[in-house]
């Protein structure tokens, strides 16, 4: 080894660097002391000291961040009816009901909705809230003569209600029984919940009072065995197998709210149509079964 290197060697060593700098400044004894570079004294640069450590804290996990409030239900539904009153969707379908109401000499005094969910937990809920509420812009119904009802209803949804001025039932209104044309509202609903409806207005009188807006009935014939509607479901196979009697005006799709109102359709009597008596057969029976006398009586009765 040459002096120079020897001498590098123990330059470095007096310096107190680390072993094995030395060492490889041995091994290397041909590297010429002019490339060789003084390694830093840790007495002039000091030592590392994890106190000095400072992290860096990402800014996703800042606990210290100010959290966005929740608007308030009442607004989320506000939206959604704007979102669908800026949207051609809702004039096209508020045009297909005036249209069908025409033609049919129907003036809607009432709603009922029913299935409606939750709307402080669906925003399909609050959206087709908000349709209801464009409903009765459209037709000019005030919200005191709208009655809602789903037991999935929470305390939240209730003051909402209050806040549309909208009149919340206490129960289960499923077998309300019509005293005038009212619109029934009820998107999404079981087979039942609509037999059920159907089958508490199932009269001459009363059937003319039903103004649907919900799922086509024929999409439940069509899927479901006749064998099984005609036990569990009588009334709504009637009606959706008489095409000639019951009409259906299909809504279009809306490509802002797709689940909210797919399928979703205007359907009520043609007002042209004459129901046969077979429809009612417990009507024609007690009417057959009423004698001349009490008829008259009840007539005398009728006019005092």
């Amino acid at each position: 080894m040459s002096c120079d290197v020897i001498s590098v060697t123990r330059y470095h060593h007096d310096l107190g660097c680390p072993q094995w700098w030395v060492e490889l400044i041995r091994l290397h004894g041909r590297t010429s002391t002019r490339n060789l570079v003084k390694p830093a004294n840790p007495e002039e640069t000091g030592r590392f000291k994890y106190s000095d450590f400072q992290p860096v804290v990402s800014r996703k996990k800042r606990k210290n961040k100010p959290q966005l409030e929740r608007p308030s239900l009442l607004t989320l539904v506000q939206r959604a009816r704007e979102e669908l009153s800026q949207d051609a969707w809702n004039s096209r379908c508020q045009q297909i009901l005036q249209d069908h109401l025409t033609a049919h000499s129907l003036s809607p005094s009432k709603i009922l909705c029913l299935g409606l969910g939750s709307p402080s937990s669906s925003s399909n809920s609050r959206a087709q809230l908000g349709f209801l509420l464009e409903i009765c812009k459209s037709t000019g119904i005030e919200h005191s003569n709208v009655s809602i009802y789903d037991p999935v209803f929470s305390q939240e949804d209730d003051v909402l209600f209050k806040q549309l001025g909208l009149c919340k039932l206490s129960e289960n209104k499923a077998n309300h029984s019509l005293e005038a044309t009212t619109i029934l509202w009820m998107p999404h609903c079981d087979l039942d919940l609509y037999e059920s409806v159907l089958a508490a207005n199932w009269s001459r009188e009363q059937l003319p009072y039903v103004l649907l807006i919900s799922n086509r009935l024929e999409d439940y014939v069509d899927s479901i065995p006749r064998q099984k509607l005609e036990t569990r479901a009588s009334c709504l196979l009637q009606l959706a197998s008489s095409e000639n009697i019951f009409e259906c005006c299909p809504l279009p799709v809306c490509s802002v709210r797709t689940t909210a109102f797919n399928t979703i359709a205007i359907q009520s009597l043609n007002s042209k149509a004459t129901i046969p008596d077979s429809w009612f057969p417990q009507t024609l029976h007690s009417i057959q079964a009423v004698s001349p006398t009490s008829t008259s009586e009840h007539r005398i009765q009728d006019k005092t």
